[in-house]
């Protein structure tokens, strides 16, 4: 039996950002959006992958104890295969810029809101399971109180209907069905939700 391919992937988070780059016309999903990744090479674990490739493509040299386990979650490559992605949390000093170390590969890292990759306007123009990915650090935010304690949300609910409302979330790209039905007040505050 082969081993699953295992791939690393870092995001780089500045606040309610995050650094992202388009993959470069030509390339396979090309003109998609993705955070610093890649295969995790014989020999090495997803953390030790998930620093190399930030040195690689950003030029940051990041201590490892710095990025934090968001989760992995499962996809499939173009030919169908499957493969895990363990997504790492960075964030970002003051200060501190991702270079483009690689530009044959994507173009220039910019920011954009965490929440527009998770749950917005950007969820399908992202590779795959990248949305998983943040949403998965979203859901970790908001179970940490990571929005109360900054005490300026535009979240129009509690932080435990927040967390529901993300699990409601996963559980619609899992294409699982959950027993009870998203309350209204709900289903509007995630589809219209919008960070300050």
């Amino acid at each position: 039996m082969t081993k699953m391919i295992e791939v690393a992937t870092v995001a780089m988070t500045a606040g309610d950002s995050t650094w992202v780059s388009r993959r470069r016309e030509g390339l396979t999903r090309a003109g998609a959006l993705q955070n610093v990744g890649g295969h995790v090479e014989p020999g090495e674990t997803p953390l030790d992958a998930a620093v190399r490739e930030l040195r690689e493509e950003t030029g940051l040299e990041v201590a490892r104890d710095r990025l934090v386990p968001i989760g992995a979650v499962p996809a499939k490559n173009e030919a169908g295969e499957p493969y895990m992605v363990f997504g790492f949390e960075l964030k970002m000093r003051p200060r501190e810029l991702p270079l483009n170390n690689e530009p044959e590969k994507h173009h220039d890292w910019q920011l954009v809101p965490i929440t527009e990759i998770a749950c917005g306007s950007l969820t399908k123009s992202c590779v795959p399971a990248m949305p998983r990915i943040f949403s998965k650090l979203l859901s970790r935010r908001v179970a940490s109180g990571y929005y109360r304690q900054r005490e300026v949300t535009t979240l129009p609910f509690t932080d435990e209907e927040a967390l529901l409302a993300f699990q409601y979330l996963q559980a619609i790209w899992r294409k699982n069905l959950l027993p009870t039905p998203m309350p209204d007040k709900l289903r509007q505050a995630v589809f219209d939700f919008k960070m300050p």
